[in-house]
């Protein structure tokens, strides 16, 4: 606990490390405090439901956003979705 503090960590942000993440003691102690912004990416992240680099090939390839979430909705795979062209 007395390594936390000095690390700038808080003793409640220290016990749910440890309570509610199961970080070890070490961990919990030496690891530096992220602040919102970094949360939320992180979060942001986290609740991704398709993964962002094949949202970014489908993108590339012409496959817009809706396109490609109607098509994995319609069975087909993730790559496929986002690899094969839209006819015009």
């Amino acid at each position: 606990m007395i390594l936390a503090k000095q690390n700038g960590i808080s003793s409640k942000l220290f016990r749910q490390r440890v309570n509610l993440g199961g970080w070890d003691y070490e961990r919990a102690s030496i690891e530096p405090v992220r602040n919102k912004s970094e949360n939320i990416k992180i979060v942001a992240q986290m609740r991704r439901k398709y993964p962002k680099h094949i949202v970014e090939l489908a993108k590339k390839n012409g496959v817009c956003y809706e396109t490609f979430k109607y098509r994995v909705y319609a069975g087909w795979t993730l790559e496929d979705a986002s690899e094969i062209k839209v006819r015009r």
